[in-house]
C-alpha cells in the first residue's frame, strides 16, 4: 500500500501471472492498444467475395495508413487465404502449426512467425491439413494483436464454428458481403440472423453487376442491416487473383476506395512505413 502496488506475486507460483504483464508491458510501450481495430468479412452465400474484401482491407491498412496488419483466415476449408494475396509460397507458419496456441501471446513474436505478403501479416489455412481453428486459439491471436495495437482483419467461415463466434463477439466491425442477387439476399438473410445471436455490430456490403436489378438501398431495408457501402463488380479482377496477384496493387479501382471508405475512421500511423519497419 505504501508503494502503490496494484498487485503482489509470489514466485514461483506466479510465473504465469509475472510473463503476462511483461509481456503487456514491453508491448504498451511500443504501441497504443486503443488504436487496434478488428473487422470481420463474411459473405452472405458461396462466393459473396468476403475473402477479396478481406484482403483489400488488410492491404489499403498497411500500404496507405502505414498500419501494422494482421489478415486472419478462420475458414479451415476455404482453400487458403494467403492464396488470394498470391503468398502460398511465403515463408511461415499456418494454422497447423499454432493449432494448440493458448493463453497470452506476444504479438512481436506472433508477426515475426508469420508469413508476410506485401506488408501484410497473414495466418492461413493449411490447404493440405484442414482442420477446424480451435475457438481459444483464435481468441490468444486476436487478443495479442488488438494489444499491440494493429489492425486485424479476419475472414470468417459461413458455418457457425466457435472460432467465428469469438471473433465476431469482439469485432469493432462485422461487413456482410451480398452480391446484388434475389437467391443470394435470400441467404444472406439467414446468415444475418445467426451474426444477430453474437454481434450488433454487423453491416452490409453489396456487390452488383451489370445486370443487377436490386437496389442496395432496397436489400439493406430488406435484411434491416446499416449499408457500408457497395461496390461493381471490377473488370479483370479475377484474372488478377488467377495470376497470383494481390486484389490490390496501386490503390486505384472500386475495391481500393470501398476499403478507403471502410476505413476511413481509422488514424494512419505518421512517420517510417510499416513495412520498413518490418525489415
Amino acid at each position: 500500500m505504501a508503494i502503490g502496488a496494484e498487485q503482489v506475486l509470489t514466485l514461483p507460483d506466479a510465473d504465469a501471472a509475472l510473463v503476462r504483464q511483461l509481456v503487456d508491458a514491453a508491448e504498451s510501450s511500443v504501441a497504443d492498444p486503443s488504436a487496434g481495430r478488428l473487422l470481420c468479412c463474411i459473405g452472405g452465400c458461396g462466393g459473396a467475395g468476403a475473402s477479396v474484401l478481406a484482403a483489400g482491407l488488410a492491404l489499403t491498412a498497411a500500404r496507405e495508413l502505414r498500419r501494422p496488419t494482421l489478415l486472419v483466415d478462420l475458414d479451415p476449408f476455404g482453400g487458403g487465404l494467403d492464396l488470394t494475396l498470391g503468398g502460398e509460397a511465403a515463408g511461415g507458419l499456418r494454422w497447423p502449426e499454432l493449432g494448440a496456441t493458448t493463453g497470452r501471446v506476444s504479438a512481436a513474436s506472433l508477426r515475426a512467425a508469420l508469413p508476410t505478403v506485401a506488408g501484410v501479416s497473414v495466418l492461413s489455412t493449411a490447404r493440405e491439413r484442414p482442420e477446424e481453428i480451435a475457438e481459444e486459439s483464435a481468441r490468444a491471436v486476436l487478443a495479442a494483436a488488438r494489444r499491440a495495437g494493429e489492425i486485424v482483419v479476419v475472414d470468417l467461415p459461413r458455418s457457425p464454428t466457435a472460432a467465428a463466434r469469438a471473433a465476431v463477439s469482439d469485432a469493432d466491425r462485422v461487413l456482410l458481403v451480398v452480391p446484388a442477387r434475389v437467391r443470394a439476399c435470400a441467404a444472406a438473410a439467414s446468415c444475418a440472423a445467426a451474426l444477430r445471436g453474437w454481434t450488433d455490430r454487423t453491416e452490409l456490403v453489396v456487390r452488383c453487376s451489370p445486370r443487377s436489378t436490386l437496389d442496395a438501398d432496397a436489400i439493406a431495408r430488406s435484411l434491416d442491416l446499416p449499408l457500408a457501402g457497395s461496390i461493381r463488380s471490377e473488370s479483370g479482377l479475377l484474372t488478377l487473383l488467377d495470376r497470383g496477384e494481390p486484389p490490390i496493387r496501386r490503390g486505384r479501382g472500386q475495391l481500393a476506395a470501398l476499403c478507403r471508405h471502410l476505413l476511413a475512421d481509422v488514424p494512419a500511423r505518421h512517420g517510417r512505413r510499416y513495412e520498413s519497419d518490418a525489415a
